[in-house]
């Protein structure tokens, strides 16, 4: 029998059908509990603190060897009540999850990208939280053409996109499922720090797209490792990459 998660796989978000994002402002939740996640034990971080943080369940890394695809929803965004703007065009918030999204399933060499749960299916739910967003000083002329989305490059549409807003601040957070029975293996929050107060890993949609790329790599590598001995097993640690400030 399906849990309530697995029962809410079966609204999975196929590309193509999805019309429209989902943009939801935060109200009342502390920056990084957007409420995506069932839980934030051991992801919490300290106010000035950025990086990233990651919390798996025992024995996860043995179950890995059950899965054979991977099913990756469209990531949701949340925008943050403190944001200096909150608009984005439908059509934009679309190319720029389907970017992200995409990010990581090119990467997947190993396990196969599916559209449908099954037993040996992985399923990843992914946000965009606590995201605030910034005007451009010279707004670009942003009319949008009827079937622009359809009928454009989706590199081009992106790329339009993020050129619209500045993204200024932003979580992302990910959690990782057994697509059949909703059972929980892990979690993940990566918190990019604001222009004003980054060393690096600043805020910004070509960051924020650079780290989807990069969990895709890294998610890739650990499933390659299962079928090497420990002494041919690559260095593919899923934080190595994301430094705290």
């Amino acid at each position: 029998m399906l849990t309530r998660r697995g029962k809410n796989m079966k609204h999975f978000h196929k590309a193509g059908f999805v019309m429209s994002m989902a943009i939801i402002c935060s109200t009342g939740l502390q920056a990084g509990e957007s409420g995506f996640l069932p839980s934030y034990e051991g992801l919490k971080f300290a106010p000035g603190e950025y990086g990233g943080k990651i919390v798996v369940t025992p024995g996860s890394a043995a179950k890995s060897a059950d899965f054979t695809k991977i099913m990756i929803d469209q990531p949701e965004i949340f925008i943050a009540e403190g944001s200096a703007y909150k608009g984005m065009k439908p059509e934009d918030g679309l190319a720029i999850a389907e970017a992200l999204r995409k990010a990581i399933a090119d990467n997947m060499t190993v396990l196969t990208v599916v559209d449908e749960p099954g037993p040996d299916v992985l399923y990843m739910r992914l946000a965009l939280s606590d995201v605030h967003l910034k005007k451009k000083k010279r707004r670009l002329v942003s009319y949008t053409p009827v079937g622009l989305v359809a009928h454009t490059a989706k590199s081009v549409v992106v790329s339009d996109a993020m050129k619209k807003v500045d993204l200024v601040g932003v979580t992302i957070e990910g959690e990782s499922l057994n697509a059949e029975t909703g059972e929980y293996l892990g979690s993940l929050l990566i918190k990019l720090a604001p222009p004003e107060k980054a060393a690096s890993d600043e805020a910004s949609w070509e960051t924020t797209l650079s780290r989807f790329d990069s969990m895709g790599k890294q998610m890739d590598c650990r499933f390659r490792n299962r079928e090497l001995p420990e002494s041919k097993k690559e260095d593919c640690k899923i934080l190595e990459s994301y430094k705290k400030q």
